[in-house]
């Protein structure tokens, strides 16, 4: 049996109204989305309970934007003071983190009302990025297309240019698989042998390292209690050992019988802890999002990509398409 797929009553965006939609999956799986960010907003598993933490309505990311749930683009992640060189040419991409560039800008994918329609049992959301967006050269197109298969949910990203330009797009997802106040009941494997240690602002140093022996290695289930220890928490790039644009595992994560694994056709995979969630960042419930309070598996390139020319490429060119296909496979028990 398909999944069942229907539009909810819309919120409202910047004096726009905010199209929200619900899927419900033949395994008992819930989905919740809004057109802003083309954003997850809940995902509910049979029992109920919803492990996306991240603003109620959406109405609450104009106080408080932490990405969360939604697609960031044209390149999620941070690039070294806003500079990217594409085709010959130096462009100046707007710092929102000074001194660098992250997710895209600051009206970037995340904030956008994107167009949205169902397909039989399909969400297909659409953008059109005009050339100089937030300092990015081309026209691009973006398709978001989400559905379930089963206990499965599906993200199908896609993007075309009208001239050589970099695209780097993720699902900004933020999860709590249990209710507890933290993540650090929570067991993390990634499929990593390698990280990209990073400087002071968290930009590449360009180095790569191995895990092994270090708070990085995840390659075995790993108690979020023991890796968060130290009060630092993560922000950080790991390697993925799958072959890019080949459909790949990235991470599994599981707590109070729930658990998901992620697969990607990535080469990376950002780990986030929300070290700096806290009082003033909407929840859910009335809650304030909690420091160490959700984790975010961010699949995507490497950061940085464009600036070290030993990461895998981000460029796109006109004539080609750009494809990243992300899988959370849900499960409890």
């Amino acid at each position: 049996m398909p999944a069942r797929l229907a539009e909810l009553e819309p919120g409202s965006f910047a004096g726009e109204a905010a199209r929200n939609f619900e899927s419900v999956s033949d395994a008992g799986f819930r989905a919740t989305f809004n057109a802003v960010g083309a954003r997850l907003l809940a995902l509910e598993f049979p029992d109920g309970f919803d492990a996306v933490a991240g603003p109620e309505r959406i109405e609450d990311i104009l106080e408080s934007e932490v990405y969360a749930g939604a697609i960031c683009g044209r390149f999620a992640n941070r690039i070294r003071k806003g500079h990217a060189v594409i085709a010959g040419k130096t462009h100046q991409l707007t710092v929102n983190e000074p001194p660098n560039h992250l997710h895209g800008g600051t009206m970037a994918f995340h904030r956008r009302n994107w167009a949205a329609e169902i397909v039989e049992d399909t969400l297909v959301f659409s953008l059109a990025s005009p050339d100089g967006d937030e300092g990015y050269p081309g026209e691009l197109s973006v398709r978001c297309v989400y559905r379930f298969d089963g206990p499965t949910l599906i993200c199908e990203l896609e993007a075309t240019t009208s001239e050589a330009t970099i695209v780097n797009l993720t699902n900004h997802a933020y999860w709590n698989l249990s209710g507890a106040e933290t993540v650090a009941d929570h067991y993390l494997e990634l499929s990593a042998q390698t990280w990209t240690p990073t400087n002071a602002e968290l930009i590449p140093t360009g180095a790569i390292s191995f895990v092994s022996g270090t708070n990085y290695d995840f390659r075995e289930p790993t108690l979020l209690e023991e890796a968060l220890a130290d009060g630092t928490g993560f922000d950080s790039n790991f390697c993925l050992e799958g072959e890019r644009h080949t459909l790949h595992h990235a991470a599994t994560l599981s707590a109070a019988g729930r658990a998901f694994d992620l697969f990607t056709t990535e080469p990376g995979l950002q780990l986030y802890t929300a070290g700096h969630h806290g009082p003033g960042f909407k929840g859910k419930k009335g809650q304030s999002l909690r420091r160490f309070g959700s984790v975010a598996l961010e699949p995507q390139n490497w950061p940085d990509a464009p600036n070290q020319p030993s990461f895998p490429a981000a460029l796109l060119a006109p004539g080609e398409t750009y494809r990243h296909r992300i899988e959370w496979r849900f499960r409890v028990g």
